[in-house]
């Protein structure tokens, strides 16, 4: 996978915070799947589905006009990101709010799927590079995610 940044695209409008807490910044949703955008008419690219289409990433999975189904299925999971942070989001506050723990290798199958969550929504915020047992404290934390 490629990203580019396309000279002749119109600049995004405002960065959107994908949780309200300004952890993540990344251009509004919606995104779409898109085959054949502004790049080479056999890639598939992800677009910023808005007034005026911004082009996000392009798949390249080989020479240009090799497009096949694994790309097709990578734009459509890269398209369906601001949507799946949203659910991560409100699952992840639900639980806190539940008072439910995240345990990496915890027996309680809710809790050490908490603990991928949060880990996750913490490499889709870059901070993936802290240790693994942060996740873990900052849940036993009331008020403190990540």
């Amino acid at each position: 996978m490629k990203s580019t940044e396309n000279t002749n695209q119109p600049t995004p409008p405002a960065l959107a915070s994908a949780n309200g807490s300004g952890h993540v910044k990344h251009t509004p949703a919606p995104w779409k799947a898109a085959k054949g955008h502004d790049c080479d008419p056999e890639r598939w690219c992800v677009v910023a589905d808005q007034e005026r289409q911004y082009l996000i990433a392009v798949i390249e999975n080989g020479q240009p006009g090799d497009c096949c189904e694994t790309e097709g299925a990578t734009a459509r999971l890269i398209a369906a990101a601001p949507e799946l942070l949203q659910v991560v989001d409100a699952w992840s506050k639900t639980m806190q709010m539940a008072g439910v723990p995240a345990v990496e290798n915890s027996y309680d199958p809710i809790e050490s799927l908490l603990f991928r969550t949060r880990a996750a929504r913490a490499k889709a915020s870059g901070q993936d590079t802290k240790l693994r047992s942060d996740v873990e404290a900052a849940s036993r934390n009331e008020g403190n995610s990540i």
